[in-house]
């Protein structure tokens, strides 16, 4: 697996939301349960989560009238994704992980 979004190809304005929803769904498994998002997707950067926020989040926050006919239905997939994506980094513990690593051998 590369280390870069798919999602990255899209554009907030010019693609859909349905084109977001299949991106999110086939590269973090979920679109809202963050059981379900990889601990292996949490890539940082341009082309990860900082690229997201750049690339796709500020955008739509700042950018995205709220009169465009695709404003709603991208809020209503980008806020709960966000809300797990948040939920998964935050409780992700590189420290726990390598913990567990080293008491394994």
């Amino acid at each position: 697996m590369e280390d870069k979004y798919n999602i990255l190809s899209l554009r907030v304005g010019l693609n859909g939301s349905q084109e977001f929803w299949t991106v999110i769904v086939d590269e973090f498994g979920s679109s809202v349960a963050a059981s379900k998002i990889p601990d292996s997707i949490l890539y940082s950067g341009p082309f990860g989560l900082e690229g997201m926020l750049a690339n796709i989040i500020n955008p739509f926050l700042d950018s995205l009238p709220l009169s465009d006919e695709s404003y709603t239905s991208l809020f209503l997939l980008l806020q709960p994704f966000c809300l797990a994506l948040a939920h998964k980094v935050r409780t992700y513990s590189k420290v726990s992980h390598l913990k567990y690593a080293i008491y394994r051998y």
